[in-house]
């Protein structure tokens, strides 16, 4: 399950770890808890359960991934490795015509272990294709208007 948003109804459904959910993520706009227009509700419902999974470290994370060969597409269901095993599959894939490539998110592992930011990026990537390896570039920031200028005007 995923929330976004700390506020009262987002961490209001901090409950459902309590009751045995283990697959509830929690989106807040900055790095910390209570830091959005409803920050004086956000503290009171979950907060346990937050800083538990803080300390417990991220485990998972959503990755941009883009093919580095323009004429191979992404789907879905390719497994991703990095350094030579399999750390997750996709969630989406599609061919972005402004930037000429497959661009595609996924879901990356570390066997269980913590991940951090230098683990994603200093990994060599590949995405399986049709049982071929194709090299791949995976960043933490979309790979068009990364600093949202575009967006913003």
């Amino acid at each position: 399950m995923l929330i976004i948003g700390g506020g009262i109804v987002g961490c209001s459904v901090a409950h459902l770890a309590k009751r045995g959910s283990t697959d509830v993520l929690l989106l807040e706009r900055k790095k910390r808890l209570t830091c959005g227009t409803t920050w004086h509700a956000a503290g009171l419902v979950g907060r346990e359960a937050l800083l538990r999974q803080r300390e417990a470290r991220v485990r998972l994370r959503l990755v941009a991934v883009a093919l580095e060969h323009a004429d191979r597409l992404l789907y879905h269901n390719e497994p991703i490795w990095r350094n030579g095993g399999i750390v997750g599959r996709p969630t989406s894939g599609m061919f972005d015509h402004f930037l000429n490539q497959s661009l595609g998110l996924r879901y990356v592992a570390n066997g269980g272990a913590p991940l951090s930011d230098e683990w994603i990026t200093a990994g060599r990537y590949e995405v399986e294709i049709a049982a071929e390896r194709v090299p791949a570039r995976a960043s933490l920031r979309p790979f068009y208007d990364p600093n949202s200028e575009r967006v913003r005007g």
